[in-house]
């Protein structure tokens, strides 16, 4: 049986995951977002960020960045760009609290499956993962 691409990546079984129905939406000033400590996805080209860019500009970001208590981005690193972009000066975010350093790179990286990305693509973000989480274990 195939793995889903980052099936190797530890479930997060901490109490304090919390479900995005259980979140409040905030808005929060696009400057004040913090982007590189959990961006491992590599960004959009060309060409789908100008396509997020221009649909962002006319309707605003739809969904919600998911920000941890410091406001650093666990998902919604290309649309804060576009919004940044966009000329946005505020985005919705929801704040995942209660979560360790470890529990939010798990976090960051189950954003895997929203994108279509080619096998070149997740071999380098296995890789990555795989020697950021041996650096946890024993």
């Amino acid at each position: 049986m195939a793995q889903r691409p980052g099936s190797f990546i530890p479930k997060l079984s901490s109490p304090e995951v919390v479900t995005v129905s259980e979140q409040q939406i905030v808005k929060k000033k696009v400057a004040e977002l913090k982007k590189d400590k959990f961006q491992f996805m590599p960004p959009y080209g060309e060409e789908e960020m100008a396509r997020l860019i221009a649909n962002v500009g006319l309707h605003g970001v739809k969904e919600p960045i998911h920000v941890d208590e410091q406001d650093a981005i666990l998902d919604g690193h290309n649309r804060t760009t576009a919004a940044e972009q966009a000329g946005l000066a505020e985005v919705p975010c929801i704040v995942v609290t209660g979560l360790t350093d470890i529990q939010k790179r798990q976090y960051a990286y189950r954003q895997l499956y929203k994108r279509k990305l080619d096998r070149q693509q997740l071999r380098a973000i296995t890789t990555q993962a795989i020697k950021q989480f041996s650096t946890y274990s024993n």
